[in-house]
């Protein structure tokens, strides 16, 4: 038999016992290198009778290293093992892990991309006592970028009544769309539609085209202002109209820390051909974010409408506390 053959079994035979002691957990400092030498009152074990279609003990050569210079056959003992092999096995990890425990640990799954970003939003107050009250807030976002564009859906309904009489009830609906031309300018169109039952306002749909500019754009702070004009079509009371009206606009968003946002939104829109006539629309808001699926948020609105239909109020102010789930 070759030698390069005998050398082969040899390298086998090292891998297996590497691959099983690191499969039981063996320490290598624990693991015998070889068996006691047997003492000269030992009897020699047994060598055990080669079967008829195995190779006879006698095919190995003493030259091989598996017989003793004289030809006799030593007693079996366990084989040597490689040194370096057994450390590679075992080295840094008791479970066999060339690379150590860590390489064990299942990886994260990567969260899938997605252009979309939606908000629900769901807020409630009641009052019982001298004065009853109960007021509920809706709100859907849903937001869409792919750069330079970038594009916004959302929806509102405010309800509420005191003193089991309804005192509130309004909605909006608003779609929006950016276009982003370098690190600062930008433009930006508009259409919402605004309802309120209480400030017997039909409807009021306004329409904005705006170039903008980012004034400040910093890790914990932005600043942007937009000026353009707008197109106002409204039903307040048993009047229509509609006005061409410049629009000036400033937002606001500022960082206190990693989990609270601070925002301000400032909006002023002047009829062009009667000064009397403008809106002024003005939120601030703070937001907690708890996860990374829902935030406290809390909203100052107020509408000052300068025009408004007869016998109403020409300001509504509305403070909420809401809970938003973000997915």
């Amino acid at each position: 038999m070759s030698r390069e053959y005998v050398a082969a079994v040899r390298m086998l035979v090292r891998i297996a016992l590497g691959i099983s002691l690191a499969s039981v957990s063996v320490r290598a400092e624990d693991l015998p290198l070889a068996a006691d030498p047997p003492t000269g009152d030992a009897e020699a074990a047994p060598v055990p009778v080669a079967a008829p279609d195995e190779p006879a003990i006698d095919m190995l050569d003493s030259a091989d290293g598996l017989l003793e210079s004289d030809g006799t056959t030593p007693a079996l003992r366990r084989p040597r093992v490689d040194p370096e092999l057994r450390q590679f096995y075992l080295r840094g990890s008791r479970l066999g892990s060339p690379s150590g425990p860590r390489a064990l640990k299942k990886p994260a799954p990567k969260k899938r991309e997605s252009f979309w970003k939606h908000q629900l939003e769901l807020g409630a107050t009641g009052y019982r006592g001298n004065t009853d009250s109960e007021l509920l807030l809706f709100r859907a976002k849903s937001e869409r970028t792919e750069k330079p564009n970038q594009f916004r859906f959302g929806a509102r309904a405010t309800v509420g009544n005191k003193d089991g009489k309804r005192d509130r009830e309004n909605g909006e609906v608003e779609v929006a769309w950016r276009r982003t031309f370098s690190d600062r300018w930008y433009a930006t169109a508009e259409s919402r539609y605004f309802t309120d039952k209480m400030a017997d306002v039909d409807y009021q749909v306004v329409t904005v085209l705006s170039p903008g500019y980012d004034v400040l754009r910093h890790e914990r702070a932005h600043i942007a202002l937009e000026i353009g004009p707008a197109y106002i079509v409204e039903k307040k009371g048993d009047e229509e109209k509609d006005f061409v009206a410049a629009r000036l606009a400033l937002m606001m968003d500022t960082l206190i820390d990693e989990r609270v946002l601070l925002w301000e939104r400032i909006e002023y829109l002047p009829a062009l051909e009667d000064s009397r006539a403008y809106l002024i629309l003005v939120e601030l808001g703070v937001e907690s974010i708890i996860n990374d699926w829902f935030r406290i948020r809390t909203v100052l609105q107020q509408r000052y409408d300068n025009d408004p239909a007869d016998d109403k109020d020409k300001r509504d102010l509305f403070v909420a506390v809401s809970l938003v789930a973000v997915f």
